[in-house]
């Protein structure tokens, strides 16, 4: 599947040798098929509570849809808890929000043990008002928020203006969200779990669903051999025909994204915030560690990608910028491309144990929060591996019921 057209950012911000290993047979605890930020964080949590894992990624670690990821991670998701609540139950909703926010700290906790810093800090999120009846909608999701211990708050359209420099009726306010380069991100804890816990990676290795061998649980591509006692697919927007059929409700979308070259420092561009917006599609927008916009959204049930669009949309989302800004400032664009990404029907990820193979894990943290959901994933499948899997994430499991109740 074509994943972009266009050019990127990320890739530009770190090297992208091979970090395979000798093609050497291997016996493992858990197999992971899948190297993008979902399968690298599974990876590098069980790598490291002592478990001996086997990676394999059909390209290179990171260089597919993680390379895409525009790196706003928020635990607020695209649906409102008060909306998940109507659709759901406020029990599933409340669950799922505080995973979210907690799965937060799970990304800072290993960005702190790697090596290098992957441009992550934490940072407040603006979710802007279109108008005043989501303002309202605003009010109700801010009380929502708080009932559970969410640091949440209402900011006026005062406030919005002199602090942020924002134009808006008004906005609700998301506090220790966070952002970071989802490439290095996982290009580090690669190449950490390799040196300190022993992980096996191989690049380059394009696993179907006929080298699997569930019953003998054993994996034979080419030269390879790989036995496992669990198995967890992280495989994106692709997963093996033994799966698609438990993921009914996956769609693809297209995104766009662009940005900007670096620009000079200006107390008129916010960087104590990253914003987004209640109209749909929305528009999004945050400042790099090195200065540049970085800014997508006009998503749209399209997968032909263009790399012609791609630059024309971008120009047209650093319009919308302009109209956000109190006063607005000269951004040109250096990166622009169109994207696939895939969402669920009812705005949940698939994360759980494949419905007729207990020994089999599927991590699918589709959506526009798809970083938070791998966190939980991660954190799930660590407990799946130890024979433990809490049973209050149900609703998440692929093929159950959507609901806590």
């Amino acid at each position: 599947m074509e994943l972009y057209k266009g050019n990127r950012y990320w890739p530009t911000t770190w090297q992208t040798n091979s970090m395979s290993l000798s093609r050497t047979n291997s016996t493992c605890d858990v197999a992971i098929i899948g190297g993008g930020i979902s399968g690298m964080l599974s990876a590098y949590v069980l790598a490291r509570s002592g478990l001996k894992v086997t990676l394999f990624e059909q390209g290179r670690i990171g260089n597919g849809s993680t390379s895409l990821n525009t790196g706003l991670i928020q635990y607020m998701s695209d649906d409102l808890l008060i909306d998940l609540a109507e659709r759901f139950d406020l029990k599933t909703a409340r669950h799922f929000y505080w995973a979210s926010f907690e799965a937060l700290d799970l990304l800072e906790e290993i960005a702190v043990e790697l090596p290098q810093n992957p441009q992550l800090r934490r940072n407040n999120s603006i979710y802007l008002a279109a108008d005043a009846s989501e303002l309202s909608r605003l009010g109700e999701e801010a009380l929502a928020h708080q009932a559970i211990g969410l640091p949440t708050r209402l900011i006026d359209e005062r406030e919005l203006a002199d602090r942020h420099h924002l134009r808006a009726t008004g906005a609700l306010m998301t506090r220790r969200d966070l952002e970071l380069n989802p490439y290095q991100f996982t290009r580090f804890m690669a190449e950490t779990a390799m040196e300190r816990y022993g992980l096996v990676i191989h690049e380059d290795i394009q696993v179907r669903e006929s080298d699997i061998d569930l019953n003998r649980k054993i994996l034979v591509h080419g030269e390879i051999t790989c036995q496992f006692d669990r198995l967890l697919l992280a495989t994106g927007y692709a997963p093996l025909p033994f799966v698609r059929s438990h993921l009914p409700q996956m769609k693809l979308i297209s995104t766009f994204a662009c940005i900007t070259q670096p620009l000079a420092k200006s107390r008129l561009i916010p960087s104590d915030c990253m914003v987004w917006e209640s109209a749909r599609p929305y528009l999004y927008f945050r400042s790099a560690m090195d200065g540049r916009l970085i800014v997508g959204g006009a998503d749209e049930e399209n997968t032909r990608l263009s790399a012609g669009k791609a630059a024309r949309i971008g120009q047209e989302l650093l319009h919308q910028v302009q109209q956000r800004l109190i006063e607005p400032s000269g951004l040109i664009p250096e990166f622009t491309y169109e994207a696939i990404f895939s969402e669920s029907g009812d705005g949940l990820p698939y994360l759980g144990p494949h419905p007729h193979h207990p020994e089999v894990f599927l991590l699918h943290g589709i959506g526009g929060n798809g970083t938070v959901y791998s966190a939980i994933g991660a954190k799930l499948a660590l407990q799946f591996a130890q024979g433990r899997l809490d049973p209050a994430f149900r609703y998440l499991f692929p093929g159950q019921t959507r609901t806590l109740t």
